[in-house]
């Protein structure tokens, strides 16, 4: 917002006639640009020191609770070493955290602290903590999850069903009344006895075919119009011609 405001300070300078007024103007757009930069380095220089400090918890660097972080690393300080590995999924396990920005529940919950300690503790408990009992691959777009099971009978998975979701259990397309939703956001199927493959796959909707087709239009068209205007004009050829029969 201050920068933002800069800017327009600075346009406005920009237009007008009166000397005294454009400088005046473009003196409080640098003033603000300088204090937006100011306030910038300082809000940077005070995290960097935050998460270098040895009695820094991973929780506290990673703006949690204990009861949300399920590393084994204690201070965040640990955390470096898995930055600068190609084994992407190390880092990722390490800051894995039970806070979700969002959890498509079934009812509202009221903004009370009380309340997101249960949320967050169901979904521990229904998508975290459930997670390393499946296998995960990823085929064409889709994600396959694969589990072992003694008896036929309803399973709690971690996985979430929108609207346009397609499950396939064992090679059959699942219906919604075959699917049981739970408030914390997970489905429940029925399984069968030994190994069961679920196949998640998502259906877009004809709007966002319809953008992501303009979208493919409008990149053709300007890759078209660049290719076109480096092209040389009648004139320029016949300017190249000249001066290549003068020479």
């Amino acid at each position: 917002m201050i920068v933002a405001t800069a800017l327009v300070y600075y346009d406005a300078a920009l237009n007008t006639e009166s000397q005294s007024l454009k400088k005046g103007v473009m003196v409080t757009g640098l003033v603000f640009g300088v204090f937006s930069l100011s306030l910038c380095t300082q809000k940077v220089a005070q995290n960097v020191h935050f998460t270098t400090q040895e009695n820094t918890s991973l929780a506290d660097g990673l703006q949690t609770t204990e009861t949300n972080v399920h590393s084994k690393l204690r201070r965040i300080s640990q955390l470096q070493p898995f930055f600068h590995t190609k084994d992407l999924q190390k880092l990722i396990i390490q800051v894995d955290r039970t806070t979700p920005d969002y959890v498509p529940v079934t009812h509202k919950i009221k903004n009370r602290p009380e309340d997101y300690h249960r949320v967050y503790a169901m979904y521990t408990k229904n998508f975290s903590s459930q997670q390393h009992k499946y296998k995960y691959k990823v085929i064409h777009g889709r994600i396959q999850i694969s589990w072992t099971a003694k008896h036929a009978k309803m399973r709690a998975l971690p996985v979430t069903a929108y609207r346009r979701t397609i499950l396939k259990l064992n090679g059959r397309q699942i219906d919604d009344h075959q699917i049981k939703h739970n408030w914390i956001g997970n489905i429940s199927i029925r399984q069968k006895a030994g190994h069961n493959v679920l196949l998640i796959g998502y259906s877009d909707s004809l709007v966002t075919k319809l953008g992501d087709a303009m979208s493919d239009l409008l990149w053709l068209v300007i890759v078209i119009l660049f290719l076109l205007s480096k092209r040389p004009t009648a004139f320029d050829w016949q300017q190249h011609q000249f001066f290549g029969t003068t020479k």
